[in-house]
């Protein structure tokens, strides 16, 4: 029997139905979370296609490497977000503007000539005429609203892949304009391939009054801003699924028809009991892929109040706790353990154990002990672990949940470094 057979409580993310993530142990049921999200969201299923799932249900999801998905899920967890780019499919809309900036034909969009990366034929093809090197030919959106300020950042998201093999390798700019400053913030040169990739471009807003003066478009670009040049533009290629969020990372994509979407978090809550767990030493452990938000995210053992409890603090962009996590035990009143660590390291694969026993608790970080305190009283009435708050009301996980453990032991330092690497 393994180490991680000895659990309470283990998640592996491999069962769900509405309303509910199934733990591996214990087989009772006891261990399993409620989840809710009101609303759709879409996730990449086990054959590598986005897929939409309904209201309440969890999403297990394949990274894709290489246009190949993973051979183990992740219990993806992401906050409300909204898309505000309508049509997002749809790119032979009037909504988007075809249009080049010299006599070279304006690019035309043929609808649904491939299949999409969500397997059905939806997928558009753009067939453009290279200009000069400084001019442009682009499809476009202007004026797009999202309420952005000084310092908001966008993320710019889309999926493209060459039409045939002769276009391998060439170019497609992908760029956002700020109107009010007439020029060109962000221009990135993307190379297609084979496959499909979502190529994603962050921008930071600068300079006056930005918010309904956003440009999103591809093509090509002016060389004398960063475009590519006009022997690298591709002439045909696919395109499919367009996001733009107001936020500091980018997140799963939503469709959209004639108006922004919003996405509604996902809450991932309340596993356990007070039979499951033990007060009297143990250890919580958790192997995730945290996104890099500003502000706390939280994984919670606790007896639903915030006097007894241990709580891992993931905060990201966060200009107070700059990407660090805090480990916080309270017995009673008595706040035990609070420190941070600043050696903590967002949007990568992390496993993170914490040992908790009257004087002796140390926490580890991927096989190194980056915590100890020789002194402190456990919780007491522990009933519930949730990707939230004590009481699954704020502090909403935002990440990709892969394990995750609570022992009724405290496992030794040996057990913690093989169990964190």
């Amino acid at each position: 029997m393994g180490l991680k057979d000895t659990a309470s409580l283990a998640l592996i993310p491999a069962a769900y139905k509405t309303s509910k993530i199934y733990s591996a142990l214990p087989t009772d049921g006891d261990g399993d979370f409620t989840f809710t999200r009101i609303g759709n969201a879409t996730r990449i299923n086990k054959a590598g296609l986005v897929e939409t799932m309904g209201t309440n249900i969890g999403r297990l999801n394949y990274d894709l490497t290489n246009g190949t998905p993973a051979s183990c899920p992740s219990l993806l967890l992401e906050p409300s977000r909204q898309n505000y780019t309508a049509y997002s499919e749809q790119f032979n809309n009037s909504y988007w503007t075809k249009a080049t900036s010299d006599s070279t034909p304006n690019p035309t969009v043929t609808a649904n000539a491939a299949i999409a990366p969500d397997g059905t034929q939806t997928a558009d093809k753009v067939d453009l005429t290279a200009p000069s090197n400084n001019n442009w030919a682009v499809v476009k959106r202007d004026g797009i609203n999202t309420g952005a300020t000084v310092g908001s950042k966008l993320q710019q998201s889309l999926y493209l892949k060459a039409y045939d093999s002769s276009q391998v390798g060439k170019k497609v700019d992908i760029y956002m304009y700020d109107f009010s400053n007439t020029v060109y913030k962000t221009v990135y040169n993307y190379t297609l391939t084979a496959d499909w990739e979502r190529v994603v471009v962050e921008h930071t807003i600068s300079g006056a009054n930005t918010s309904t003066n956003i440009q999103f478009a591809f093509g090509k670009a002016r060389s004398s801003v960063g475009g590519s040049s006009q022997a690298e533009t591709a002439t045909d290629f696919l395109v499919w699924g367009s996001q733009l969020e107001k936020a500091s990372y980018p997140t799963s994509y939503i469709p959209t028809t004639t108006a922004a979407v919003t996405r509604t978090v996902d809450k991932c809550l309340n596993a356990g009991s007070s039979n499951l767990f033990n007060d009297t030493e143990g250890t919580l452990f958790v192997d995730l892929e945290n996104f890099d938000v500003a502000g706390g995210t939280e994984l919670t053992l606790s007896n639903g109040f915030s006097s007894n409890r241990i709580t891992f603090l993931f905060y990201g962009t966060d200009s107070i706790h700059y990407r660090k996590i805090r480990f916080f035990v309270a017995s009673g009143t008595t706040q035990v353990d609070s420190i941070y660590t600043i050696s903590y390291t967002f949007n990568q694969r992390n496993k993170i154990a914490f040992r908790y026993k009257q004087n002796d608790f140390k926490a580890y970080i991927n096989g190194t002990q980056v915590f100890s305190d020789p002194s402190g009283n456990t919780p007491v009435g522990l009933s519930r672990l949730d990707f939230a708050n004590f009481n699954g009301t704020t502090g909403f996980m935002e990440g990709k949940i892969n394990q995750a453990m609570v022992f009724n032991e405290a496992l030794s330092d040996s057990e913690l470094q093989t169990l964190t690497s």
